[in-house]
């Protein structure tokens, strides 16, 4: 059976079936060159010729005594030689031919793996990617990478969220909301008249028929509705859970209930009906900021006319009141003197949490405040944290500081330290640089800074509340080691949707750089 050989030639611009030659070796020991191009078959002929001579000249050089009999001989020998040669020669290039066409197919997929890479990222964000991960391998060890591989990002919190500004709202059902949410509505000039065919639905403990709409903006649940629904209310609502922008709930019962009937958390808002009437307006402009009826700027404006005023000195803690588990764990690692502050709903994630310190600095500034401590929901405090955090203010009563870091999760390079000084047991350090909202304490001049957060400044990179800190001019940061508090590792970030385990290590790795720094075990 006859054997195809592709040869290997260089690239030219001719078609790719012009550029090959093919060697047949018969039974017979015969070779044959097929004229399918010229130049491979001259080469394949000049090669044989070449191992004829060979043999020859080898032949009589063994039998020159008896010359005339090694004649014959050599030329018999030479004529097999030639054909074994040929033959050898055929089956080299068939199987160096068929590995290098594999090995060029190969190639060219990772050539185009590479291009498609290099026009997605570029080689310098390739390179920062590379030695990223070089310095987390580093500074963390394995598990530091394992963690940013394990626990990712939740992409839909990276998204921008829903907008649906000009739009208006007609509100439907009866429930305990459902005349605070039309007169709110209204206030805002976003209440729709009733022959408007544009208004999106706005339902109150909404009826079978009603759930079958397609113009929804939002389902406002009591708990009793919840608790007596028929099996075909709930088949309806589950379907209705993942088409409609929100659900809003009453309680944390109500919630619980929502989300056993199969509605997502990221889609719920809490609206409580009691409490005094600025408490309930400010919660359904929270919900409005969150499906997008209204800008983030008009809910500052509502929150300092119409919230608490927050006293200098005091503990704010920013809480999402959806994230119940969070809340409760907070409360429970006792705290009970801290004020707990409903924070902005917003997508993307880091953008609602900056608006939400925007909004908490802000107040506190109208309201005269010269330092604040500002906290998050997954802040862990050991059992002397009350005596070691009156020893801290004590200090910096007596020191220049803009703000205290009370957990430092990451530093850019190597943490510069300024200067250290011992307090108790602890070293009190002054550095220029801060990451990380955990627990952090505040002076005047820290508090107009992020008051002055612009949402247009950059991107989740450059942006974040943190980093919009961290980039103030003479910044004067103190903080503690050992670190005054820590987080919890058991709950998920509402900001990027990782687990907090991801955080452990950073915060481990920088906690011991900056102590070896000063020299302590």
């Amino acid at each position: 059976m006859p054997v195809t050989m592709p040869l290997v030639t260089r690239p030219t611009a001719r078609p790719r079936s012009d550029a090959l030659a093919r060697v047949a070796v018969n039974e017979t020991n015969t070779c044959t060159v097929s004229a399918t191009n010229p130049t491979a078959a001259m080469l394949t002929r000049r090669i044989a010729v070449l191992c004829a001579v060979a043999s020859a000249t080898s032949a009589i050089a063994d039998s020159m005594p008896n010359l005339g009999a090694s004649i014959s001989q050599s030329f018999h020998h030479s004529y097999v030689g030639a054909l074994r040669w040929r033959k050898v020669l055929a089956i080299i290039r068939v199987k160096t031919n068929l590995y290098a066409n594999v090995l060029f197919r190969y190639l060219r997929c990772i050539q185009r793996s590479a291009v498609q890479f290099l026009k997605e990222f570029g080689i310098e964000e390739m390179l920062n990617i590379f030695l990223k991960a070089l310095h987390i391998l580093r500074r963390e060890g394995v598990s530091g990478v394992t963690s940013r591989i394990k626990y990712c990002h939740d992409a839909a919190l990276l998204r921008e969220g829903p907008r649906q500004s000009g739009k208006k709202f007609k509100v439907a059902g009866v429930g305990t909301l459902t005349a605070q949410l039309a007169g709110e509505l209204k206030r805002r000039n976003l209440l729709a008249s009733s022959d408007c065919p544009e208004a999106r639905h706005v339902l109150v403990n909404p009826l079978p028929s009603d759930l079958q709409r397609r113009d929804i903006a939002a389902l406002v649940l009591d708990s009793a509705y919840l608790s007596h629904c028929e099996p075909e209310t709930v088949l309806l609502l589950k379907e209705q859970f993942s088409a409609c922008p929100s659900v809003v709930v009453t309680t944390e019962k109500t919630l619980n209930q929502a989300v056993d009937f199969g509605a997502a958390i990221a889609k719920i808002m809490l609206v409580p009906c009691l409490g005094n009437r600025g408490a309930v307006r400010l919660a359904i402009g929270r919900w409005l900021v969150f499906i997008g009826a209204i800008a983030p700027e008009e809910y500052l404006t509502d929150v300092l006319a119409m919230g608490e005023p927050i006293a200098s000195r005091s503990r704010v803690c920013i809480s999402l009141p959806e994230h119940i588990h969070r809340r409760e764990g907070f409360l429970d690692n006792g705290q009970p003197d801290c004020k707990m502050f409903d924070g902005i709903r917003l997508l993307p994630g880091w953008k609602g949490a900056a608006w939400s310190y925007k909004t908490v600095a802000t107040k506190a500034l109208q309201s005269g405040a010269r330092r604040l401590t500002i906290c998050e929901d997954d802040a862990l405090f050991g059992p002397d944290f009350p005596a070691y955090f009156n020893a801290i203010n004590r200090y910096l009563d007596r020191v220049d500081w803009d703000v205290f870091n009370g957990v430092m999760t990451r530093v850019a390079g190597r943490p510069e330290i300024l200067k250290t000084r011992r307090l108790g047991e602890s070293h009190m350090i002054h550095t220029p640089h801060m990451m990380g909202m955990v627990f952090n304490v505040y002076n005047r001049s820290a508090l107009e800074w992020i008051a002055d957060w612009n949402p247009d400044a950059g991107g989740a990179d450059t942006n974040t509340v943190d980093e919009w800190l961290n980039g103030m001019p003479g910044l004067k940061v103190v903080s503690s080691l050992p670190f005054l508090a820590s987080h919890r590792d058991d709950v998920h970030s509402t900001i990027f949707g990782f687990k907090n385990t991801r955080y452990t290590g950073i915060i481990s790795a920088t906690e011991r750089e900056m102590m070896a720094m000063v020299g302590m075990s």
